[in-house]
């Protein structure tokens, strides 16, 4: 039995992770038929996880544990192989937040009316949402002279027919050449986050990334090599390729929408191929603010007992994942901010570094 370069390629990058892939270990998988089949269904298992979303919602069964990296090791233990363990480096959770509106529009207002069903979602006393940005930016610099963490803008290209109708529901109403944007970008100047782009809904689908990214580059002034789209819409290899085919090298974009857990099966910034050659780095996002209070529907006591609990898994592994709260969570009429302060006090006390998703390449082959 043969294993696809691909397959092979993606399991060795997360093994490698955790152990020294020794030569003889290369040869043994060339010659033993039963690992071939182990790391064949294994790569199908990823390839699922990959593919398992619509819009950030999975479509089948979603696992609490970084279960990928555990059949690694179980991979080891059935064969009787013996690899060196790598030394780990401390924890890293990567600050983010994804900047979808920059004031209350309608479509902001409809939205959150649908999913609380309150009718306080359609009043607001804050014309903009900056004040809520800058609220996020000043608490990242954790101590230090700057911004520790990562802002996802957004610079939604026009789509036309009936793309167009549902782009105006479903992507941020803000591009680079609104006013706010202006504004905007004083601030990330002034607190120097690194910044990536919040791809559009449809901007793989149509192929409107690279425009994208463009403008965004140009208004900007600097390169753009980081992203997570909106929704978290990315799902199936073709997605990913084009990602990497428009200048990503990181993506933060596995998580989901409605659940604390673990897409990809794994709990650490890993290289995620999209051919057979090429790959580009993938963060897991593991908790984001939306799914805690929207979807999850917690109070702020049940919703940080769930981060610590996670957070934890990721700690006793010394893994590697990205937290998201939205820039409109300080803002009063959600107050998001409060649990995302006591989160970020936890991951400190619990000796976890913070560091920015450019440095995501360093900090995973820190140990390798």
């Amino acid at each position: 039995m043969s294993i696809p370069t691909i397959a092979k390629k993606q399991f060795l990058s997360i093994l490698s992770l955790s152990y020294i892939v020794s030569d003889e270990f290369l040869d043994f998988l060339e010659a033993n038929e039963g690992a071939q089949q182990f790391l064949n269904s294994w790569y199908k298992l990823f390839e699922a996880q990959r593919d398992l979303v619509f819009a950030g919602y999975p479509k089948c069964e979603v696992y609490q544990e970084p279960y990928l990296e555990d059949l690694c090791i179980s991979f080891l233990e059935k064969f009787s192989v013996r690899l060196e363990k790598v030394p780990h480096t401390r924890p890293v959770i990567f600050l983010s937040h994804d900047l979808d509106y920059l004031w209350p529009t309608v479509q902001l207002r409809a939205k959150s009316f649908v999913r609380s069903k309150s009718y306080r979602d359609l009043f607001y006393s804050s014309k903009s949402f900056l004040k809520s940005v800058e609220a996020f930016l000043s608490f990242d610099k954790l101590g230090g002279e700057e911004s520790n963490s990562t802002v996802f803008v957004a610079n939604p290209y026009p789509q036309s027919g009936i793309a167009r109708i549902k782009q105006w529901v479903l992507d941020p109403s803000y591009n680079s050449e609104h006013p706010l944007f202006i504004e905007l970008k004083e601030l990330l100047r002034a607190y120097k986050p690194s910044i990536g782009i919040h791809g559009g809904y449809y901007s793989l689908s149509e192929s409107t990334l690279v425009n994208e990214i463009n403008g965004l580059e140009k208004s900007l002034g600097e390169t753009i090599k980081l992203s997570r789209q909106h929704w978290l819409n990315l799902s199936e290899k073709q997605g990913h390729e084009s990602l990497f085919n428009a200048g990503i090298r990181v993506d933060s974009s596995w998580g989901f929408n409605n659940h604390l857990a673990f897409r990809g099966g794994v709990g650490r910034a890993f290289p995620l191929y999209v051919n057979e050659e090429e790959s580009l780095i993938e963060i897991p996002m593991l908790i984001m603010d939306g799914t805690l209070f929207y979807e999850m529907k917690l109070t702020e006591d049940e919703a940080y007992r769930k981060c610590c609990r996670v957070l934890d898994k990721v700690f006793e592994r010394k893994g590697q994942v990205a937290i998201n709260w939205h820039g409109r969570g300080a803002d009063p009429h959600w107050s998001w901010i409060s649990l995302y302060k006591k989160v970020v006090e936890y991951c400190q006390g619990k000796g976890f570094d913070f560091r920015k998703m450019p440095e995501a390449s360093e900090v995973m082959n820190a140990h390798v």
